[in-house]
């Protein structure tokens, strides 16, 4: 019998597509019939569009500080490579601006391709989607409505086809807002070109420092080399 914590309990049941939730009390999918609701099609198409679009924000808009080309490059070069004088380097590339945006987008995702959200879900959401239309460019009266339509549709009990179209409608606007609104054509980089000219310069002072390092060493070895074969050839 599996434990009942640890990594195996974690992935056995986080990824457990055979789960079955109450459609009483689902406020994302109310709109379509129970029969589909519990589909394993849903579950299966849902998974496929959660990765799908995830790959897309990281590939377009994610990856842009580590200035890899892809998802293959940025896993090759960056994953269980990095010493601390790199992590500190990356680090600074970083704007908080950026990691709000990529934390709050991650989890809009997550939610809009949930097979199920629950009432106390909202706290997720509350009050990153006004920062995320603000961020898309969205103008702010537009913005209230959007709050407003979808704070009514959570607030809906039980929840009925609208209130279930617009909690999943304003999750698409939110992250179709993010997407087109930020990004190297908008000027929205996590970094500029100052921050890069002092990683380039950091790198060559530390690889020139390396060298420095490296030739004195082997001087002091081939000092010691040639004291040690004159001390040999020394008379006694």
């Amino acid at each position: 019998m599996a434990a009942e914590g640890g990594p195996y309990a974690y992935i056995t049941q986080a990824f457990n597509l055979s789960r079955v939730f109450l459609y009483k009390w689902t406020v994302n999918f109310r709109f379509l019939t129970e029969e589909t609701f519990l589909s394993p099609a849903l579950a299966y198409t849902l998974l496929l569009t959660h990765v799908s679009i995830l790959l897309i924000f990281f590939q377009t808009r994610w990856i842009a500080p580590s200035r890899s080309k892809d998802v293959f490059s940025f896993a090759r070069s960056w994953i269980g490579s990095l010493d601390w004088d790199m992590e500190k380097r990356v680090a600074a590339r970083l704007s908080p601006k950026y990691i709000t945006d990529v934390m709050l987008s991650c989890m809009a995702i997550g939610m809009l391709c949930a097979r199920s959200l629950h009432y106390q879900f909202f706290v997720y959401i509350a009050w990153g989607t006004p920062y995320l239309l603000w961020r898309g460019g969205v103008p702010f009266p537009l913005i209230y409505v959007i709050w407003a339509a979808q704070e009514w549709a959570w607030l809906t009990f039980p929840s009925i086809d609208a209130s279930s179209m617009i909690v999943i409608g304003v999750l698409i606007v939110q992250l179709a807002a993010i997407w087109f609104g930020t990004g190297r054509a908008k000027g929205e980089v996590a970094y500029d070109e100052e921050t890069d000219k002092n990683d380039a310069v950091q790198k060559i002072q530390k690889q020139r420092e390396e060298a420095i390092k490296a030739a004195e060493d082997k001087a002091h070895h081939h000092h010691r080399h040639e004291k040690s074969q004159a001390e040999a050839a020394a008379p006694t």
